[in-house]
């Protein structure tokens, strides 16, 4: 075996050259998240300034 073929059999899916990479991509996007719901914030909102 010589190092290409060892290179390519291991290459990680998160290298954008991998032939898995969007797939890999795609099934993570539809996961849930680790943080729970979104939540809106207080420091986020708009506010109308008050004259």
């Amino acid at each position: 075996m010589n190092d290409k073929d060892f290179y390519n059999s291991t290459k990680s899916v998160s290298d954008p050259a991998s032939q898995n990479y969007s797939k890999e991509v795609k099934e993570k996007a539809h996961q849930e998240s680790p943080f729970g719901e979104a939540k809106s914030s207080s420091h986020t909102e708009f506010k109308k300034k008050r004259h």
